[in-house]
């Protein structure tokens, strides 16, 4: 696959979003409809302890005067990502999301204009946190798959809860209700997709493609934005590593070609001027970004995260493709050795 022109793609018949957060996951050998539901939940507490998509705060019948108080209420509720997602992930990975949306936030107060749309030059981490929030449906069924009897028990029945909405025992936020049906090996697709809100795949596939425009154009004060970027779709692609159905597994693998070739146009660009460099020369940063501190102290935060954690132990892989990767997959995940 070339770097110049990334393309990704979900197969059709691999995982497959329907409206009302019904999801479709089909392979050789089996095809499940999954509901993952917050339905049962009051509305203040949707609204307080949980992560909703940004279609819930903006849709295309809106004013594009909304847009931006819009994206801006759908980036906050990463700030508080603990309690709404019930520590799903490490300490520093969900630090990693709450700087991400907070450097989003910032980026906007640097536009002349405001943007219309999570898929623009400007708004790239909204549109990976995204991702991330679809992603992490397919997580949650993942967690709570009980591999031991769930084959046997569907292949006599044709519909398991695998778990009720319920809040969390430690007080954080709430747990949504998942019900899986197994479908017929000849069922029809249904005719009607969801079209409230851009389908996961072309959403990645967008995502990538403005994250690489926006390193074409050659600006370290875009550096930031895009390594950011990276962490939350390397984190989105990471949810998607379940055993449950090999659907998933098609889109784990399908998405890794694109998100490696992202990679490789920022190491192109950057060289070693990236956090996860031990060696990593913030005063020559510094004047590449003409001295503007949010970028170098966003710059400066990552790096001593990563020097902090399991990053002295990767001196000599930072400069290598495959080191980096595999160093950013290290990071985002919190894997502190």
């Amino acid at each position: 696959m070339s770097i110049w022109k990334i393309t990704c793609r979900l197969r059709d018949k691999a995982v497959i979003e329907l409206p009302d957060d019904y999801w479709i996951f089909e392979d050789e050998g089996r095809s499940y409809k999954v509901l993952i539901s917050y339905e049962e939940i009051d509305e203040m507490d949707i609204i307080d302890y949980t992560v909703r998509d940004m279609s819930c705060f903006f849709s295309e019948k809106d004013s594009p005067e909304d847009f931006q108080p819009s994206i801006v209420a759908f980036l906050e509720q990463f700030s508080t990502i603990n309690i709404r997602w019930n520590n799903a992930f490490e300490q520093m990975t969900e630090d990693i999301i709450a700087f991400g949306a907070g450097f989003q936030e910032f980026w906007l107060t640097r536009c002349s204009f405001p943007p219309s749309s999570t898929l623009d030059e400007r708004t790239p981490i909204a549109s990976a946190l995204q991702c991330l929030v679809r992603c992490y449906n397919a997580f949650e069924v993942s967690l709570n798959w009980p591999f031991r009897y769930m084959e046997e028990y569907l292949a006599n029945h044709n519909h398991i809860r695998l778990r009720e909405t319920e809040s969390d025992f430690r007080g954080l936020g709430f747990y949504p209700s998942i019900d899986v049906w197994r479908l017929p090996h000849d069922h029809d697709l249904p005719e009607e997709r969801n079209v409230t809100r851009t389908p996961l795949g072309r959403l990645w596939t967008d995502t990538i493609q403005i994250a690489q425009r926006i390193l074409f154009r050659g600006r370290a004060t875009d550096w930031p934005l895009v390594f950011f970027t990276l962490c939350i779709l390397t984190l989105a692609r990471g949810c998607l590593d379940g055993r449950w159905t090999n659907a998933l597994r098609i889109a784990y693998n399908t998405l890794k070609g694109s998100l490696d070739d992202l990679c490789r146009i920022f190491l192109h660009c950057t060289g070693d001027l990236h956090p996860l460099n031990p060696n990593f020369d913030l005063e020559w940063f510094t004047l590449m970004v003409g001295g503007e501190e949010p970028l170098v102290d966003y710059y400066r935060e990552m790096n001593k995260m990563w020097a902090n954690s399991a990053g002295v132990r990767y001196e000599e892989e930072y400069e290598t493709f495959e080191g980096f990767c595999r160093n950013l997959d290290i990071f985002v995940h919190g894997m502190v050795l």
